[in-house]
């Protein structure tokens, strides 16, 4: 910190310390005391005998010489003092003074100093004063027969080295005069810096603090400080650390000034209470100073509030991003021991829907069907949830013909359509692309989820799809609406529809069952595709759900895209596979339903329940195909396909074939080195599809 001296206190200490000098240089004669005053840097411009500049030891020998040259019994008459305060550390005193006998009179016979001037400037260190520069020159007189004093009578000589006596004085006086003048240049720029020095620590983002101990008060506080306090600084300055610390615990507040050092002294986190009331935390570092002639204590202090809550903020993202990360495991383990079982149950249903069933059979095979397919959408649906939350969609552009698509969603609802005595209309503007690029599945998943809606709440109605170009000035944002003459929906319902987990009121939710996740869902991809969805009903009068979405640019051919492709879903293809296959799952549901599945297809299946039992069971020459679970005990599915290419240069595709399907799964093992991936539950066409894609083998349609 910065400190303004007082010249005129200086100048007291300052005479002080040169009275003491000439008591021991003009009364005492002390040598020994006299070489206290000076020290390794004193140095002179001269003395009574030549102008060369000297050091300590010439300088001692110069005051030996003038004590040498005084009388034996002597005061000294001061007729001139002049003291100037360069500084806080420097002075410089010239003074002339008269040599008498004890008896009063000018000294007697013999080269006696009769008039001595000196000129010495003093420097401050660690609190004491020292010689600097010291120059003294005398005036000599001798005693004549008659007893008066007379000045010598000099040779040429010795007017000479009178001569340069005064000239070397002369010197002294312009040396110290200069010395002056750029002490007080530099006392200038001192002040210029001061002021610099005094802008920054007012207005450094840190608080300062000087604080008396003694006192228990702050001799100092900068701007910041008080405005981070809310305080005016005379208000701050008169308080103490215990109106600003609430904790009557706290480790500060138990200080005292020798606790302190000159080394820092850390108090981390420590809060300070404004004069609002709202509290502050900083980081401190205080170490003891010297400040006013007084030893205090100085406290840096850096705001850290903001840190705390962005501190705070990242520990609730990080419990929140846990939460989630725990909640998307315990997502995935549960679509894992679903889809399992699930599996089973289409499979085996699949497969027993090729035998000999009399129509009694047939309907309880079709409630078991429907039953899956129900089940398998509330997992999907679930996954979906998982995925939106986050933040894990990827959507998969294609183009497509959009009429081809919303004529086979027709096509796959007739039987409930006609099961509830409902006719379905299907209205597409001319004005329309034929091909579109957007994605296509999700694109299915929300008209097929708002048409089921549509399905669940008329009877005895109309249903109509429409696809239209809401501004034909902008043609990649197309609207497709699905309207009904059903039930209709309250304005308090409409509010809630898209949210998580909510169903219709009162005698509308027997009617609606489901989770509560479908238009929430549909929400979510509409608005990922860069679209809109909402909702327009009366009750009584029906409802009409829309939504919009942007066509992408087309980036290759289409030409041999199909336009009116209207291909069902459930078409059996006849194929004859013939491969050799090793099936690798822990599960005999899983082992057992495949091995069917692929049988059926004209292949041969060797099986392994885990990886161990696989590595033992593959045979290099022998099969065409590996399908491995990726859950199992033992070995699982990762660590054997990587133990197989370890073991064998080349090897037959790796197919995963698992329950795990969350973002990312596919991505995750395809890096991991299987050749596809294929999820549970595993239908026969899903199997083929995939094996067909490997191109391993000739599809045979019939």
């Amino acid at each position: 910190m910065w400190e303004y001296f007082d010249p005129d206190g200086l100048a007291r200490e300052i005479n002080d310390t040169y009275d003491l000098f000439l008591k021991y240089y003009l009364e005492r004669k002390d040598p020994e005391k006299l070489s206290t005053f000076v020290t390794e840097d004193t140095i002179s411009f001269g003395s009574m005998k030549n102008n060369t500049v000297l050091g300590i030891e010439q300088v001692l020998q110069q005051i030996n010489n003038d004590i040498s040259q005084l009388p034996v019994l002597a005061i000294f008459d001061e007729k001139f003092r002049k003291t100037d305060a360069l500084s806080s550390d420097s002075a410089v005193v010239i003074s002339s003074l008269d040599i008498l006998e004890a008896n009063g009179q000018h000294p007697g016979q013999g080269d006696i100093i009769q008039n001595l001037k000196l000129s010495i400037l003093w420097k401050k260190v660690r609190e004491r004063w020292y010689i600097r520069h010291f120059h003294s020159s005398g005036v000599q007189y001798n005693r004549d027969s008659t007893g008066t004093n007379t000045e010598n009578n000099y040779s040429s000589e010795e007017s000479n080295l009178d001569y340069s006596l005064d000239k070397t004085e002369k010197k002294l006086t312009r040396e110290l005069w200069k010395t002056k003048i750029e002490l007080s240049e530099l006392e200038k720029e001192k002040g210029d810096s001061q002021d610099l020095f005094e802008l920054i620590c007012e207005n450094i983002s840190d608080g300062i603090i000087i604080a008396d101990f003694d006192k228990k008060t702050f001799t100092y506080t900068n701007q910041s400080l008080c405005n981070l306090l809310e305080y005016e600084k005379p208000e701050l300055q008169n308080l103490w650390f215990n109106h600003i610390i609430k904790s009557e615990n706290n480790e500060l507040l138990a200080k005292n000034l020798s606790d302190f050092g000159t080394e820092n002294i850390f108090f981390n986190d420590l809060s300070f209470t404004g004069k609002d009331r709202v509290s502050k935390y900083f980081d401190i570092s205080a170490r003891k100073l010297r400040f006013r002639n007084k030893e205090q204590v100085l406290f840096i202090c850096k705001d850290i509030s903001e840190h705390k809550k962005t501190l705070a903020i990242m520990r609730e993202a990080e419990i929140a991003q846990k939460a989630s990360e725990s909640k998307n495991l315990f997502l995935a383990n549960m679509s894992h021991e679903i889809r399992t079982p699930v599996t089973g149950i289409i499979g085996m249903s699949e497969i027993l829907s090729t035998t000999d069933l009399n129509s009694q059979q047939a309907d309880y095979l079709q409630i078991i069907n429907e039953s899956s397919k129900i089940l398998l959408r509330l997992i999907n649906d679930i996954l979906d949830i998982a995925k939106i939350e986050a933040g894990k969609i990827e959507l998969h552009y294609e183009p497509f013909s959009l009429r081809a698509m919303i004529n086979n969603i027709k096509t796959l609802n007739n039987p409930g359509i006609i099961n509830k005595n409902n006719e379905l209309q299907v209205e597409i503007d001319s004005r329309l692309p034929e091909i579109v690029v957007s994605d296509k599945l999700r694109l299915e998943q929300v008209l097929m989820n708002l048409l089921n809606n549509a399905l669940k709440f008329t009877e005895n109605g109309m249903i109509r799809i429409e696809a239209s170009l809401p501004e034909p000035s902008t043609p990649k944002i197309i609207k497709i609406s699905v309207s009904d003459t059903g039930i209709g929906i309250s304005e308090n319902n409409q509010d809630r529809l898209f949210n998580k987990f909510q169903q219709l009121e009162n005698n509308m939710a027997g009617l609606s069952g489901g989770s509560g996740l479908g238009l929430y869902i549909c929400k979510h991809l509409i608005s990922y595709m860069g679209g809109d969805i909402g909702v327009e009903s009366k009750p009584g009068e029906g409802s009409t759900f829309w939504f919009t979405f942007e066509s992408q640019s087309i980036a290759r051919s289409v030409a041999n895209i199909p336009v009116d492709s209207e291909e069902d879903e459930d078409d059996d293809w006849d194929v004859s596979l013939g491969l050799n296959i090793l099936l690798v799952d822990d599960k005999n549901v899983n082992l057992q339903v495949i091995s069917l599945m692929l049988q059926a297809a004209d292949c041969n299946v060797d099986l392994a329940k885990n990886g161990n039992e696989a590595l033992d069971v593959f045979n290099h020459g022998k099969h065409d195909v590996v399908l491995m679970d990726i859950m199992m005990p033992v070995m699982d599915g990762v660590t054997t396909m990587k133990e197989l290419r370890k073991r064998y240069n080349q090897l037959p595709p790796i197919i995963a074939i698992t329950a795990h399907a969350m973002a990312g799964d596919r991505e995750k093992y395809l890096n991991e080195g299987f050749d596809a991936y294929i999820t549970k539950p595993v239908t026969t066409k899903k199997l083929v599809s995939e094996l067909l894609n490997l191109n391993i083998i000739v599809r045979n349609e019939t």
